[in-house]
């Protein structure tokens, strides 16, 4: 991969999950020979795994977004990124279905003040207290 190992932090190494995995499986034993109980038992048995796929699962995706984010910061500090035809149809596409917006008050904080101001983000933001 890169030279340099800090050029993109990783959010967990194989040694970070290898011990999530381990610490699962410990929590998992407690609560299904300690506690012993039905509750016990259902954590063990089924939140637990649970909990271990969803580790590898994140693990996985997270190595293969830092190769793509590899090989694509490569290409953008050579060049050849933007030099593709997938992305110059992309980029035409992408201004086609987004036009510039101009805002509609003086100045941009205005306008996001008044954007977050609408009568729908107050109501879910009082229903928040109820």
């Amino acid at each position: 991969m890169s030279d340099n190992p800090k050029r993109f932090p990783h959010a967990m190494t194989l040694k970070e999950l290898i011990i999530y995995i381990v610490g699962v499986i410990l929590i998992g034993l407690f609560f299904f020979f300690v506690r012993g109980d039905t509750a016990g038992r259902i954590v063990a048995c089924i939140a637990c795994p649970l909990m271990i796929g969803y580790l590898i699962l994140a693990y996985l995706k997270e190595r293969k977004a830092d190769k793509n984010a590899e090989i694509k910061n490569d290409q953008m500090i050579d060049g050849s990124y933007f030099e593709s035809s997938e992305w110059h149809e992309s980029y035409v596409r992408y201004i086609n279905e987004h036009p510039f917006e101009r805002p509609k008050y003086s100045n941009m904080k205005k306008d996001l003040l008044k954007r977050f101001q609408r009568r729908e983000y107050m109501l879910g933001m009082i229903f928040f207290f109820f």
